[in-house]
């Protein structure tokens, strides 16, 4: 095990077992702890009904739409709070965070901090005269919840939200199926106890997608606890497009993922070993572009000239790339959650070539997905895809449909006001 693995063991160790101990070494001590009763103190003596409705954020950094899926479904949370009124505080735990992704917030008028600046969260809230408790905080991914779920109690909220993305542990137990000698027995374990540690405490659990939400509910109910477990929408679907796509004048498939996202890289290992060259054999000779963020150090482990590594583009060179390729490729072995690749596919009408992990969490939309996870059957689907003119005209109508039907700004409105302003 190398430095870096051992430093993340470690880490996972300390926050599966000795959450406080952790707490105590990060904060800063006694100092620190003086300053969370004071803002306490502050924040009980002040009525929540006089201003704005107050929302904290922590994540583990500003949120850059264009950077991954994760990402993109905080920010839409953000913007959607921020719409509705609330008064947005948003504590980033990098120690390199986006500059990008902040100044995005600050245009918002959301306050924002971050823990390279800012060792202490409370020092932060209570140097900006926070005078009220919050109204809710929402605290994004495992490692956020383990490490500020106690302050989050403690900023005197009574409705602390957990937004997880996916179950990372079923995760990593899902890669230990999949791809044999992957390890990762110690950080599920550690991963396993966190989050369930996380789904004892919480007021409210979110999830993107119905199956993940009720795997936490019955975990739960075996407890005898209150089922807290909501589904919210990864993101808002974007407005339709202005012209009907149409398959004409398309070539190349398009893989959008980032690589720091290891069901990403393992796909893609997959679909070039086993996929491509059934698709080459059959005398589909169109280009494949991968994009991404870090996707740039990738290296596909059979060569081809016919393959373009393009890493991270912005959003305009991306619009491009959707509106002159023909297919999306979703080649995960596992994973978890909702994919955003699948669903910004589908917002610009392209089809998609899925496996059944890519399609976790869309199974309202497995007909129009018909996800394959043997090589031939991925690679018939493309051919199909790239050849059949009406089959594409089809399944890009379908895919405009489902989503502005499942995922419309609507719908994901009024879910981030009901489960997180409680209004």
């Amino acid at each position: 095990m190398n430095v870096r693995l051992f430093k993340a063991a470690l880490l996972d160790a300390l926050l599966a077992y000795a959450p406080d101990i952790y707490l105590r070494f990060l904060r800063g001590g006694r100092l620190a702890q003086g300053a969370r009763r004071r803002l306490v103190q502050q924040s009980a003596s002040a009525s929540r009904l006089e201003q704005a409705r107050r929302v904290l954020v922590v994540d583990s950094d500003f949120p850059d739409p264009t950077r991954n899926a994760g990402s993109k479904a905080i920010y839409h949370v953000v913007e959607t709070l921020v719409e509705a009124g609330a008064e947005l505080s948003f504590w980033s735990t990098s120690r390199s965070p986006s500059a990008k992704g902040e100044e995005l917030l600050r245009r918002m008028g959301v306050r924002t901090a971050a823990r390279q600046r800012r060792r202490d969260l409370s020092t932060w809230l209570g140097s900006m005269g926070c005078t009220r408790p919050f109204d809710a905080i929402v605290l994004s991914r495992p490692s956020n919840a383990a490490i500020y779920g106690a302050d989050a109690r403690l900023l005197g909220s009574d409705h602390c939200v957990y937004y997880g993305h996916d179950i990372h542990f079923l995760r990593l137990q899902n890669m230990r199926a999949a791809v044999p000698g992957s390890g990762a027995r110690f950080e599920l374990a550690c991963m396993r106890r966190i989050e369930r540690r996380i789904w004892r405490s919480q007021d409210l659990i979110l999830y993107p997608s119905e199956e993940e939400a009720g795997y936490v509910n019955a975990y739960r109910s075996s407890l005898s606890l209150v089922a807290n477990a909501e589904v919210l929408p990864l993101w808002a679907a974007p407005e339709a497009p202005e012209l009907e796509p149409v398959p004409t004048g398309r070539r190349g498939m398009l893989f959008v993922g980032s690589y720091e996202h290891a069901p990403n890289v393992d796909g893609l290992d997959w679909f070039f070993r086993e996929v491509l060259p059934l698709v080459r054999a059959r005398g589909c000779d169109e280009p494949v572009y991968v994009v991404g963020a870090g996707m740039e150090q990738y290296v596909p482990p059979v060569a081809s000239p016919t393959v373009e590594i393009l890493g991270w583009l912005d959003e305009s060179a991306l619009q491009l790339m959707y509106e002159r390729v023909r297919v999306a490729l979703v080649p995960l072995r596992y994973g978890g959650g909702v994919k955003g690749k699948i669903l910004d596919a589908m917002a610009h009408g392209i089809p998609c070539v899925t496996t059944t992990a890519a399609a976790h969490g869309l199974w309202d939309a497995l007909s129009l997905l018909e996800p394959r996870d043997d090589a031939d059957g991925f690679a018939e689907t493309l051919l199909r895809l790239s050849s059949e003119n009406s089959l594409w005209v089809d399944r890009s109508a379908q895919s405009l449909a489902f989503l502005h039907r499942a995922y419309s700004r609507d719908a994901f409105r009024t879910r981030i006001t009901k489960l997180i302003l409680r209004s």
